[in-house]
């Protein structure tokens, strides 16, 4: 308990023992969700005690920091003045609010806090489905993220041109939705045929754009066992596929071992 800490002696030359003891509190503190314990950390005001002043005016900050999220308190966040911008984003995100991001301080020239106030609307933006936030984002590879993993969460392929991807943006959501016309929009017209038509909806003449042997082999495999197809195993490539195809559709064992493969 913070008994214990208190009686720790500590010379305050031995920057060690100043550790370990306003580590001791921070733990009991943590452990008993208790900030009163974190009060018990000292913050130095006095010119003489400057050296010391920055470094446990950070650990009290810390302690009221962990504090806050542990106990969904925004209160103790707010005393968390040397790790306000860090406490505000993971609160924020926490609690799914996206107008706590609107308050991580915004130093001038830090970009470092700029892609952290960003980052805090890009997972909320993600967590609870709403493009509207992304706009509010002003760090351009973050603010395209933001609009990729909405279209992509949400298959709205409307917000693949507000992305730096948009190209990948259709083809995933072209994907998504077993729809060629979407996915041709990213001009991978090959893999569009491929993923789309030959994997997905066992058009078999489709297989041949695969990007390598094995992906092609694998899609006649896919394709003649979803259809139950034995004439489809021959245009297979690799002859070693075969056998095993046929018998794929011939054993009910090894037949839902490939259903259960194409399905996964």
């Amino acid at each position: 308990n913070s008994t214990y800490c208190d009686n720790m002696f500590v010379n305050l030359a031995d920057q060690g023992a100043r550790h370990d003891k306003e580590s001791c509190y921070t733990d009991v503190a943590i452990a008993k969700k208790d900030p009163s314990v974190c009060d018990k950390i000292t913050y130095f005001t006095n010119a003489e005690n400057n050296i010391l002043l920055d470094d446990l005016n950070f650990r009290k900050s810390d302690c009221y920091s962990q504090l806050s999220i542990l106990n969904n308190n925004i209160t103790l966040c707010r005393k968390s003045t040397h790790h306000l911008s860090d406490c505000l984003s993971k609160f924020a995100i926490k609690n799914k609010d996206y107008s706590l991001c609107e308050e991580v301080p915004l130093p001038e020239d830090s970009i470092r806090f700029l892609n952290m106030r960003d980052e805090c609307f890009n997972q909320i933006s993600i967590q609870i489905n709403d493009p509207v936030i992304c706009e509010i984002i002003t760090t351009p590879n973050i603010k395209s993220n933001c609009y990729y993993f909405m279209a992509s969460n949400t298959t709205d392929e409307s917000l693949c041109p507000k992305t730096l991807r948009a190209e990948e943006c259709y083809a995933r959501i072209g994907k998504q939705k077993g729809n060629i016309d979407i996915c041709l929009k990213s001009g991978s017209e090959n893999e569009c045929r491929f993923q789309i038509l030959g994997m997905q909806k066992h058009e078999v003449e489709n297989c041949k754009y695969g990007w390598n042997a094995n992906f092609v082999a694998e899609c006649y495999l896919m394709s003649a066992v979803a259809l139950n197809d034995k004439s489809t195993c021959s245009l297979n490539p690799r002859k070693s596929d075969v056998d095993f195809c046929e018998k794929a559709i011939d054993d009910p064992t090894t037949h839902n071992f490939v259903i259960k493969q194409l399905n996964s």
